[in-house]
């Protein structure tokens, strides 16, 4: 039977509304890791290969985080974990703070590990997301709700403009004042959760009752409601294509992430416009999600993975060419832009082929593999930029790219979201 197109009813928009606000104030958080996190490890280190420490840190610990707060949200609903990530991410932030004060390397790498693992359950925003939609609105409200992290692409330049005036104005460190912010924007955020009503997992187990209209078979409602194992879900094809595009998309951004904010450094510009440069990547990766998820919607998951993986192959080639402000930070927006396309066609297909009381399972599962292809991935790139320049870590995205088309290719899309691989 064919569902029957229904709107969104007020109390879903309202909820879609609160979940995009908290991701603006993480996302004005988040920042800040790549944007300031290189230079406060230069700072400490003076070695060029350990900057992308920083973001492999936030790999390690938030995909090691991801599957057990996906089995608790899974378990005791989706508003509790996210809870659990906005006091785990705020302390990580006074930690980073104290670091750089202190001067203390441990100290920052420990701030860093709590972060990280505050990020990991804060992931579950996008679980949310995907519970309180039926599937031909699936990627499309994901969208929404990612949309709003495009804010925290303006809000974080703004952020650290106004601390890194007021730092040179009373003598304090621009590199440690933002940190300090942090907390009262995830008090905000907790908030924000706890509006929240229902609790979206409730939603997804009751679709129809929120979507009166929604007309599902009786067949796709039990395996909906039902209890599957990750393990069997994880031998379906379209789940391990999208497990592994996440893993490689996620590999070619922090890859060029990590090395830009240096590039920039390196040439003199300030934390004010290479955080606008970080700022304007962060809107390439959220801003156009709504637009992306319709389009996902109505023309497949799989074109527009053969879209992401072109975009975010050329862009990641061309941006680490040139120390051009204005070409590093236009190759940058694309990079982000690429890995939203794919982004946010994988987890749409994730959340084709999960049922809503395994998906925080599966999500963490997918957070735990593209943290581990993202992992050491950071200082390859700080590895080949040392010693055989910046054009060299071009190549490698381009490299990576290739595979996302290849697996593209082997999936069977028969409409959108529908996939026959029997």
């Amino acid at each position: 039977m064919t569902e029957e197109k229904t709107g969104i009813p007020p109390h879903i928009k309202r909820n879609t509304l609160y979940l995009a606000l908290i991701q603006a104030l993480v996302a004005t958080g988040f920042q800040l890791i790549p944007s300031l996190g290189s230079l406060i490890m230069l700072r400490f280190t003076d070695v060029l290969a350990l900057i992308g420490a920083t973001l492999s840190m936030g790999k390690i610990t938030g995909p090691l985080m991801s599957y057990p707060a996906g089995l608790l949200a899974d378990r005791k609903g989706r508003k509790s974990v996210l809870l659990l990530g906005v006091v785990l991410y705020g302390i990580g932030a006074l930690l980073i703070y104290y670091s750089v004060i202190s001067i203390s390397l441990n100290v920052f790498m420990v701030g860093l590990v709590v972060n990280g693992l505050g990020m990991g359950a804060l992931r579950q925003v996008t679980v949310a997301a995907i519970d309180m939609f039926p599937r031909r609105l699936k990627a499309e409200g994901m969208g929404y709700v990612m949309t709003g992290t495009s804010l925290g692409s303006i809000g974080s330049p703004l952020l650290v403009w106004a601390t890194s005036n007021y730092a040179a104005n009373h003598g304090m460190d621009e590199l440690a004042l933002p940190w300090l912010v942090i907390p009262f924007l995830m008090v905000l955020s907790g908030v924000l959760i706890y509006m929240i009503k229902p609790d979206p997992l409730e939603i997804a187990r009751n679709i129809t009752d929120h979507y009166p209209g929604e007309v599902i078979s009786k067949g796709k409602q039990a395996v909906e409601q039902s209890k599957v194992k990750i393990g069997e879900l994880l031998r379906e094809l379209p789940i391990k294509i999208s497990l592994a595009n996440n893993a490689l998309s996620f590999a070619v951004m922090s890859m060029v992430m990590s090395l830009s904010a240096l590039i920039l450094r390196q040439n003199k510009y300030s934390v004010t416009l290479i955080s606008i440069c970080i700022g304007l990547h962060v809107f390439g990766m959220f801003g156009f999600s709504s637009v992306i998820g319709r389009l996902a919607d109505r023309m497949g998951r799989k074109k527009m993975m053969y879209i992401g993986s072109v975009v975010l192959g050329i862009s990641g080639f061309i941006t680490p060419l040139t120390s051009n402000y204005l070409i590093v930070t236009t190759g940058l927006f694309f990079v982000g832009l690429g890995w939203s396309i794919n982004n946010v066609a994988t987890v749409a297909m994730l959340g084709d082929s999960t049922p809503p009381t395994s998906m925080g399972q599966m999500m963490g599962v997918n957070q735990l593999i593209g943290g581990a292809g993202s992992l050491l991935v950071p200082a390859i790139g700080g590895y080949l930029a040392q010693n055989f320049g910046f054009p060299a870590v071009g190549t490698a995205c381009v490299l990576i790219t290739v595979p996302i088309m290849f697996l593209a290719s082997k999936l069977r899309e028969t409409s959108p979201g529908v996939y026959d691989h029997s």
